[in-house]
């Protein structure tokens, strides 16, 4: 492909103009005429399925395919198949959620409520970027958390709370860019510490008579102790970005990659550039890759792409062992498709429309 005319900032921009991960409405699913919720007001141009009836096998997105035609744009034929083919009301693997309706851009969830952009999690509501976690509440950029509240980007901690860039920590409170640390309160930068408050080492005995005094089942008094918290965490120098476990990387939040390049909120991610909201697990080779990924490849200017994905361009939700798609939007398990909505293990279609190969 040639490269790109736009700047970064315009080119995220323009993927972002099409992501709505927290805005949702009422309204009826347009096939079973249910009340549902959805990304997609009353008031869109587009039909709407919810997730049984888009997820069903009795429809088919090539009832939908037109011919191309040579006198009119590529892209307003594609706009006009667009708001003609069945989109899902919400975002995620459906088949994997269980007891989890109110959820999107989610997937393999249990009784879980409200969350957004999360995998693998269970017992678990309101929150973002959850992965690998159980019966947490109100957190932001989980990794392996369990009995976690009010965290962001905290990752293998167990009842952590009221905390920020904490990692493998045990019983912490309001504490900030703690690790492998049990029993701490209001603390800062510690490495492998226990009964400590305010990074003032106690005996067990004086911490836990300490937190008692602190009131913590009262709502003004864990409002007092999170702003003495904060001001507290101010104190002390911060890294100069949030990242663990690099190697040649550039931007904020990245963990466990190599030559990842301006890139934020990433996890496993690897020879790439200009990426974000990246899920946990390997992602390589990429480029402007916003949101998704594991096990992804060679994806360029994509939104919600991967699980076991490669080479997809130019596309929107195009997951689960799809390949070679262009300008693929609500592709499940497809290849070599150009132009095409909501298809589902479909291989050779152009605007929805099926090819042999030769003719492809």
């Amino acid at each position: 492909v040639p490269p790109p005319t736009f700047c970064p900032e315009c080119r995220l921009q323009r993927r972002l103009a099409w992501r709505n991960e927290r805005g949702l409405y009422n309204r009826k699913c347009d096939k079973c005429k249910t009340d549902i919720i959805s990304v997609f007001s009353p008031e869109s141009p587009y039909i709407v399925y919810c997730r049984p009836c888009w997820w069903a096998d009795d429809w088919d997105g090539l009832e939908y395919g037109v011919d191309f035609d040579p006198e009119k744009p590529f892209f307003l034929q594609f706009d006009e198949l667009l708001k003609r083919t069945p989109v899902m009301a919400l975002f995620g693997l459906y088949q994997t959620l269980e007891n989890s309706d109110y959820v999107n851009m989610a997937s393999y969830l249990k009784n879980c409520y409200l969350l957004t952009h999360s995998d693998k999690t269970e017992d678990s509501l309101y929150g973002s970027m959850l992965s690998s976690s159980k019966n947490c509440v109100d957190n932001l950029m989980l990794f392996q958390g369990e009995r976690c509240y009010e965290t962001v980007n905290c990752q293998k901690c167990y009842r952590t709370l009221f905390s920020v860039d904490c990692e493998s920590c045990v019983a912490v409170w309001f504490s900030r860019s703690c690790v492998g640390c049990s029993n701490c309160f209001g603390c800062v930068n510690l490495r492998n510490k226990q009964y400590h408050i305010f990074n003032t080492p106690y005996l067990k005995k004086e911490y836990e008579q300490k937190l008692a005094e602190f009131g913590l089942d009262s709502l003004a008094l864990l409002a007092r102790h999170k702003e003495r918290a904060k001001s507290f965490w101010g104190k002390f120098p911060q890294k100069y970005i949030h990242e663990r476990h690099n190697s040649g990387v550039s931007g904020d939040y990245l963990y466990n990659s190599k030559n990842a390049r301006d890139s934020f909120v990433g996890y496993d991610v690897e020879d790439s550039r200009f990426c974000s909201l990246v899920t946990p697990g390997r992602t390589t080779n990429v480029y402007d890759f916003t949101h998704y990924g594991i096990a992804a490849d060679l994806m360029y200017e994509t939104l919600q792409c991967g699980n076991q994905s490669a080479r997809i361009r130019f596309s929107w939700f195009v997951l689960s062992n799809s390949y070679d798609v262009d300008y693929g939007i609500f592709a499940i398990g497809c290849r070599n498709i150009f132009g095409s909505v909501s298809l589902k293990k479909r291989e050779y279609c152009i605007l929805n429309k099926q090819y042999t190969k030769e003719e492809y």
